[in-house]
């Protein structure tokens, strides 16, 4: 199958797992046999220019911009699967390819301008029940009204970003949370089709000291609430940067055994991982799949997650999380004490949920059903023609 992906690459100077999940999939596909075309735009190279900011947000309000249809008619690909186009790609071309569109959904920015659903500490859905002008009020976007105004445009009914979804043959989410909101908003089936990590090819590590907060340093992710819930003298390594960073480094000098790495590479996080006694993920906000999640499951190490993570049931269901109450002290030292109470168990379970969920041919396998559904009713329009 001819599978050509278009992606927008955020800045390197933007920790993206985004960016990671892209290229393992292009990686995996190919290793599945299928002729693989990445089409990119990256930050880096075209955001150069006093003008970049203006034509990008024109970009995002109107759809009308760089578009990868010369590349598209050369290729004449099986299926076109777009990641991000925000803020690289226009969205009209999508129009022409609607009847091989894939489009997978990594969050909520085609209903909200901060991509998060998220303000002031609190779930926010103010912008579907009443689009533009929340966003707008509230500066959702970078704290500023003009950077807002065109990602609340996008995100409306009827505005590119929401329109690219209409019209997309297929649409793919991460977590059952998010396929039940686009449901709703789409009024038509969407798929759920988990990111995934490669399997470690070494054994986890046999000493385990302390646990791992990995993640930008944001008030969504729920850093500072963390630190103010943790227990004293337990180690804490902190990986990441951030808006917070300077008052989180504050914060930790004030509590025994809470380090801060700062930024580090991917091979170096799980490294750090899998010798770790797990990861703790304080999101806030509805977050999907955290990229870190699943890496902690794949060197079999259990993640003690925030009730306000999207797949926080789904993980404890499959046994790789034990799920704890954010502002409730007692709760996650409790949750702290259940993962060394029942470490063989966790770790058993991650490893088995990972091969079962999360692996490159538990995704290679789901995803090339959804490729099958489009090109199946492609065929089916192929012989109505005639």
């Amino acid at each position: 199958m001819r599978i050509v992906v278009v992606h927008s690459f955020y800045s390197a100077a933007q920790s993206s797992g985004e960016n990671a999940v892209v290229l393992d999939q292009v990686t995996a596909l190919r290793s599945g046999g299928h002729d693989v075309h990445l089409i990119a735009r990256e930050t880096d190279s075209v955001g150069g220019g006093w003008l970049y900011p203006v034509a990008s947000a024109l970009t995002a309000a109107t759809g009308v911009g760089s578009d990868p249809c010369a590349s598209l008619d050369v290729l004449q690909p099986d299926i076109v699967h777009v990641h991000n186009t925000f803020p690289n790609w226009g969205t009209r071309w999508t129009r022409e390819w609607s009847g091989r569109l894939v489009t997978t959904v990594h969050n909520f920015r085609p209903v909200c301008a901060s991509a998060i659903l998220f303000r002031e500490g609190h779930d926010c859905q103010a912008c579907l029940e009443h689009p533009v002008l929340p966003a707008v009020h509230y500066r959702c976007y970078r704290e500023s009204v003009v950077a807002t105004v065109p990602l609340a445009l996008a995100s409306r009914p009827g505005g590119p970003l929401r329109t690219m979804l209409a019209r997309s043959a297929e649409v793919v989410v991460l977590n059952p949370y998010a396929q039940t909101l686009y449901e709703r908003v789409l009024g038509r089936q969407v798929r759920l089709v988990p990111n995934f990590v490669h399997s470690s090819e070494e054994p986890p590590a046999a000493s385990r000291r302390g646990w791992l907060y990995v993640g930008r340093l944001t008030e969504e992710k729920g850093i500072k609430q963390l630190l103010a819930d943790w227990p004293e003298g337990e180690p804490l390594d902190v990986f990441g940067a951030g808006p917070l960073e300077a008052e989180i480094r504050h914060l930790a000098r004030e509590r025994e055994g809470v380090r801060i790495r700062g930024q580090m590479g991917r091979e170096d996080v799980v490294s750090s991982i899998s010798s770790s006694e797990g990861l703790v993920v304080p999101s806030l906000w509805r977050e999907g799949l955290p990229t870190t999640i699943l890496e902690a499951m794949s060197v079999g190490r259990p993640s003690v997650v925030s009730s306000r993570v999207a797949v926080a049931g789904v993980l404890r269901d499959q046994g790789a999380a034990v799920v704890y109450t954010p502002g409730d002290p007692s709760s996650l030292a409790a949750a702290l004490a259940h993962v060394r109470g029942h470490r063989a168990s966790l770790e058993a379970s991650c490893l088995s949920a990972h091969q079962a969920h999360y692996s490159q041919s538990a995704w290679l396998g789901a995803i090339e059903q959804v490729y099958s559904a489009v090109r199946g009713r492609l065929s089916h329009v192929d012989r109505t023609d005639r």
